[in-house]
C-alpha cells in the first residue's frame, strides 16, 4: 500500500515577510527561500537572542495561529507583538502585526498564501497590564487586539492561475486543517532539542502524528462506524429492549473510559519522563556539591593536615641534629677559619723573626758571655752563630710569654688537625640541611594544595546546593504522584479491558437469543464479519506501516550516521512507535546526541517518505548539543538524508561557523558550501530602529549574507 504512495504534492515555501512580530519591527519584506531542487537550504543565523527562534514561531504562528511550544512546554511570557509597537501606541492610534507565508508547489506554482494578523488599537490611557489570549501576553488594558486570517489558495480542479481568497475563519481553519494537520507539524517544524521524543514514543503528539499520515485510524474509525449500526440494528429488533439497551450503555461506558486512560497513558508516560530526567538533572548538579564530595575534599584536607604535622616533625627532629652537632663542635665550626689563619700567620712572623724567639733572653745572653753554645761548640770561631745568637736576642722576651705562645700554636694546629680528619660531622650536618630543604618543598606544596581544596570547598554554594534539592525533593513528590497515576491508570484500563470482554460476550448473547428478525441478524453476522476483517486489515496494514518505516530509517540511519557500524538494526515498537538503535556488539553504551540527532531525522524522514506530501523541513536548533565532528558528520550527509526536501536551518553563529583553530575541523558553512547545499543565507543583526532612542528596545534585521 504505502510502497507504491507517489510523492505528487511537493510544498516549497517562496517567501515570508513579518512585521512587529516579536523582534522583528517593521515590515521586514519578503524574505524569499530556496526552491532550487540542487541547492535546496536555507540558513538564518546569528547570536543568541536575536530572533532565530522567533523566526521559527512566526512560521508555525502564520499556519497554525499559535508558536510552538518549547521544551519544557511553556509558552514565552512575553506578547507576540514587538514591545515598542505595544509602549508606544498613542490613544486614538492603530497597528498591526502579521506574518504573510507564500508556499509553491514543484513547479513553482504558487499554492497557498496565508496572512495572519494581529490588530491594536488603543482605547483610553489605561497602563494596568493584562494578560491577552490574542497576543500570547501582557499588554495594557487599553490596548484592544482583534485577530484576523485570510487564505488564498488555488483550485485543483481549475486551470484558473487566480487564487481564491477566503477571510471565514472556519473555512480557512478547516482547509489549514486539511492541508496542514496539527499532528503532523513535529515532521516539518522541527525544534531540534526535541528530537528524543521522536525516539522514546511517549509523546502523543508524534504518535497522534504517525497514525494520521499513515492514515490507519480510518479502519478503526470504519469498524467502529460498522460495530455501533450494527448494534443499532439489534437494538430494534430485539424482544428484550432493556437489557438490551442497558447492556449496551455499559459497554459504551466502558469504551469511554478505556479511551481515557488510553489516551492519559501516554501523556502520564511522557510527564514521567520529563520529571526524571530534571530529576536527573538535579541530581547530576548535586553531585557537584553533595555531601560526599565535600567528605571526601575535607578528608583529603585533613590527610594533608596530618603528612604537615609530620613534615613539621622532621623538619623539627633534623634541626635539633644541626644544632647538636654545631654545638658539640661549635669551636672547631666557629673558630676553623681563625684557627688556621692564626697558625699560617704565626709561622709567617715566625720566619720574618716578627715573634719572640723560642729561647729566652737571660739564656741567650749567657751563651755569648760564655762564649759557648748549648751544643758546646767555641763561639768565638763562629762568627756565623754568634750573629744568629744576636739576631734571636733582639727579638728575645720573657722566656714564659715564648713557651705560652709555642703551646698554644701547638694546641691550635692540633683542633685544625683533627677537624679536618673527622668529615663525618660535616656530612651529617649536610645531609640534614638537605631534608630540611626537601621537607619544606614538600609542605608547601601540601600547603597549596589545601588552600585549593579550601577555594574548591568556598565554590560550593550552600544555599543554591539547597535550592537544588528543595526543587529535587518536588520534583520527587510529582514523580511519585505521576506514576501513581499510571498505576491507577493500568489498573483502571486492565480492569475494564476485562469487564468489556465480560460484557460483550454478555452482550452478544441477548443480541442473538432475543433477535427475532432473521434478516437483521443477517445484517449482524455480516457487521460482524466486516468488523473482523477490519480489525485483522489494521493491524496487518499497522505491522506493515512499521516495517516499511522500520526499513526506511534503518536504511537513512546506517547510510548517514556518525559511526554507524556499531549498529546493527533499528527497531521500532508497533503500538507506540518508540525506536531503538541496535548495537553490534555487546557492549551497554548510550547512543550519542549525534547519532540521535540522525536516527530521529531518519525516522521522520522515512516517514515523510511514504506519505503523499512532500513538505518542507524547517528545524530550529539543528545541531545543539552535538558535538563539531558529528555536525560536519551531518552536514555531509544532507544532500542524502534530505533528499528532494527544501530545507531551512536556524542556527546560532556558534553552531555555524566553529573556530576551525579550536576544533581542528571545518564549519558547517564550509561543510555545506563545500557540498554547494547552501541556496540563500541571511544573517540576523541587531540594530538600532529610526524611531527608537531608549537603548531598552531593538530591532532584529534579516540580511542577506555577503
Amino acid at each position: 500500500m504505502w510502497r507504491k504512495m507517489s510523492r505528487q504534492n511537493v510544498l516549497r515555501i517562496k517567501s515570508i515577510t513579518i512585521k512587529n512580530f516579536r523582534a522583528y519591527l517593521g515590515d521586514s519584506g519578503p524574505i524569499l527561500f530556496s526552491r532550487d531542487i540542487n541547492s535546496p537550504i536555507t540558513i538564518f543565523h546569528g547570536t543568541n537572542g536575536l530572533g532565530k527562534t522567533s523566526m521559527f514561531n512566526a512560521i508555525h504562528w502564520g499556519i497554525y495561529g499559535e508558536e510552538k511550544k518549547s521544551k519544557d512546554h511553556k509558552i514565552k511570557s512575553e506578547g507576540l507583538v514587538n514591545s515598542y509597537v505595544v509602549d508606544t501606541l498613542e490613544e486614538g492610534d492603530n497597528e498591526e502585526m502579521f506574518v504573510k507565508i507564500q508556499i509553491e508547489n514543484q513547479n513553482n506554482d504558487l499554492q497557498y498564501e496565508i496572512t495572519r494578523k494581529i490588530l491594536l488599537s488603543k482605547e483610553g490611557i489605561g497602563k494596568e497590564l493584562v494578560i491577552n489570549d490574542i497576543v500570547c501576553g501582557k499588554i495594557p488594558r487599553s490596548v484592544v487586539p482583534n485577530s484576523e486570517i485570510t487564505f488564498a489558495y488555488k483550485d485543483p480542479d481549475s486551470d484558473d492561475d487566480e487564487l481564491i481568497v477566503t477571510s471565514n475563519q472556519f473555512t480557512v481553519s478547516a482547509l489549514l486543517k486539511k492541508i496542514f494537520p496539527k499532528a503532523t507539524s513535529n515532521f516539518f517544524l522541527l525544534d531540534g532539542e526535541l528530537l528524543d521524543e521522536f525516539l522514546n514514543g511517549n509523546n502523543v503528539f508524534v504518535k497522534k502524528g504517525i497514525e494520521d499520515i499513515s492514515q490507519l485510524p480510518l479502519l478503526q474509525n470504519c469498524e467502529k462506524q460498522i460495530k455501533s449500526t450494527s448494534n443499532k440494528v439489534g437494538a430494534s429488533t430485539t424482544t428484550n429492549r432493556t437489557q438490551y439497551t442497558l447492556t449496551q450503555d455499559r459497554i459504551a461506558k466502558r469504551e469511554t473510559t478505556k479511551k481515557q486512560c488510553e489516551a492519559n497513558l501516554p501523556i502520564v508516560m511522557n510527564e514521567i519522563k520529563e520529571l526524571d530526567r530534571s530529576l536527573q538533572d538535579g541530581l547530576k548538579m548535586i553531585l557537584k556539591y553533595d555531601e560526599e564530595s565535600v567528605r571526601k575534599i575535607q578528608e583529603q584536607i585533613e590527610s594533608n593536615k596530618i603528612s604537615l604535622k609530620i613534615l613539621e616533625e622532621n623538619i623539627r627532629t633534623n634541626k635539633k641534629t644541626v644544632q647538636r652537632l654545631v654545638f658539640d663542635n661549635l669551636d672547631k665550626i666557629v673558630m676553623k677559619n681563625a684557627y688556621q689563619s692564626a697558625v699560617t700567620k704565626y709561622k709567617q712572623f715566625q720566619a720574618e723573626k716578627k715573634l719572640p724567639s723560642k729561647f729566652s733572653k737571660d739564656i741567650l745572653e749567657q751563651l755569648l758571655k760564655e762564649h759557648e753554645c748549648v751544643c758546646g761548640r767555641n763561639l768565638n770561631e763562629d762568627n756565623e752563630a754568634v750573629e744568629k745568637i744576636q739576631d734571636m736576642l733582639s727579638v728575645s722576651y720573657d722566656s714564659t710569654l715564648g713557651h705560652s705562645m709555642n703551646k698554644i700554636v701547638d694546641q691550635t694546629t692540633d683542633i685544625v688537625n683533627d677537624f679536618e680528619n673527622d668529615k663525618e660531622i660535616v656530612k651529617e650536618i649536610e645531609e640534614c640541611n638537605e631534608l630540611i630543604s626537601k621537607y619544606r618543598i614538600k609542605r608547601q606544596d601540601l600547603k597549596n594544595m589545601n588552600d585549593d581544596y579550601e577555594r574548591e570547598l568556598d565554590k560550593v554554594d550552600s544555599k543554591k546546593l539547597e535550592k537544588i534539592r528543595e526543587s529535587n525533593e518536588k520534583l520527587s513528590k510529582k514523580l511519585k504522584d505521576a506514576n501513581n497515576r499510571k498505576y491507577e491508570n493500568d489498573v483502571i484500563l486492565d480492569s475494564v479491558n476485562e469487564e468489556l470482554v465480560k460484557l460483550n460476550s454478555e452482550f452478544d448473547k441477548i443480541r442473538r437469543l432475543t433477535i427475532k428478525d432473521e434478516h437483521a441478524k443477517n445484517k449482524i453476522q455480516l457487521g460482524e464479519y466486516v468488523q473482523k476483517t477490519l480489525i485483522k486489515a489494521y493491524e496487518q496494514l499497522r505491522k506493515e506501516f512499521v516495517g516499511i518505516v522500520k526499513d526506511k530509517t534503518e536504511d537513512l540511519f546506517m547510510k548517514t550516521a556518525p559511526q554507524a557500524h556499531v549498529f546493527q538494526s533499528i527497531s521500532i515498537d508497533e503500538n507506540t512507535f518508540a525506536i531503538e538503535a541496535n548495537r553490534s556488539d555487546d557492549r551497554d553504551k548510550e547512543i550519542s546526541r549525534g547519532q540521535a540527532h540522525v536516527l530521529g531525522i531518519s525516522f521522520i524522514n522515512a516517514i515523510r517518505e511514504i506519505t503523499t506530501k512532500n513538505y518542507f523541513m524547517i528545524i530550529d536548533s539543528p545541531f545543539n548539543n552535538v558535538s563539531q565532528k558529528e555536525r560536519i558528520d551531518i552536514c555531509n550527509q544532507i544532500p542524502t538524508s534530505h533528499k528532494n526536501t527544501q530545507l531551512t536551518l536556524l542556527v546560532t553563529d556558534a553552531e555555524y561557523e566553529a573556530d576551525i583553530k579550536k576544533t581542528n575541523l571545518p564549519s558547517v558553512r564550509s561543510t555545506l558550501e563545500k557540498n554547494n547545499s547552501i541556496g540563500c543565507e541571511y544573517n540576523l543583526v541587531q540594530k538600532p530602529h529610526a524611531k527608537i532612542k531608549s537603548e531598552e528596545y531593538f530591532k532584529t534585521n534579516v540580511e542577506e549574507y555577503n
